[in-house]
């Protein structure tokens, strides 16, 4: 067998492992560390996953748009923002390292405020990197509400998240799609993905499970402001 078809499956295997025994995926990263095989095997699900948004991408526009212009005008505009989709796809993938970037950045400015005791940046950035498969599969159980639900039961950007997590205490989401986009990131999911993040943080840096636990919850509440700030820039003016 092939040398790359064999670090493929090895790959693959972590990938699948961190959901059920993430402290041997991450003690193996910390001994070799690598975020591009991260990036290889979740990178086309991204794409996959943009590319099954698009019924309810349309369905979104069509509502906007019904009130301002008729429907052939309508149509035009959507086949607009379909090649404006397929040109944004790669942009989608590459958006994936950045978004890890950015977390493995405040955890370890996290862990180098609490201790001087802090893994290399490479450590850090596979563990968030490989920690993507929990959220693979919460995009994937969204994707399934989605076309359950199907495209009519979208009616604003915050229906694209079919997992609402604590958002479902709000009456009305596309009143206030900032703060929905914030309690939708308190969801089972986001929770599995930062105790996984957590475990890591422990077995890379030798903290204890509780301070570990502290620095990753940290780093998700400092990630979900994010999310609530693009929320809200993506959601034009009345």
């Amino acid at each position: 067998m092939a040398p790359a078809i064999i670090r493929l499956r090895r790959d693959l295997r972590l990938a699948v492992d961190v959901l059920a025994t993430p402290t041997d995926v991450f003690a193996e990263l910390a001994a070799h560390p690598r975020w591009g095989a991260a990036f290889v095997l979740f990178a086309p699900f991204v794409v996959f996953n943009a590319l099954l948004m698009r019924p309810f991408l349309d369905a979104l526009t069509y509502q906007r748009l019904e009130s301002l212009l008729p429907p052939e005008q309508i149509d035009i505009a959507v086949a607009a923002s379909h090649r404006m989709q397929i040109v944004q796809l790669p942009f989608s993938a590459i958006f994936l390292p950045v978004r890890w970037l950015f977390l493995s950045t405040i955890i370890s400015g996290l862990l180098a405020i609490s201790s001087h005791r802090s893994p290399p940046f490479a450590i850090l950035f596979s563990v968030v990197a490989f920690s993507q498969a929990v959220l693979v599969v919460m995009d994937l159980v969204n994707l399934l509400l989605l076309y359950w639900n199907g495209p009519d039961a979208v009616r604003g950007v915050p229906d694209l998240d079919a997992i609402r997590g604590l958002a479902l205490l709000m009456p009305d989401r596309s009143a206030r799609p900032a703060l929905a986009a914030f309690l939708g990131n308190f969801n089972p999911f986001t929770l599995w993905h930062t105790v996984t993040i957590g475990i890591g943080i422990s077995v890379v840096s030798g903290h204890s499970r509780m301070r570990s636990f502290l620095i990753a919850s940290l780093a998700w509440i400092l990630t979900g402001a994010l999310a609530s700030g693009a929320a809200y820039l993506a959601t034009p003016s009345p």
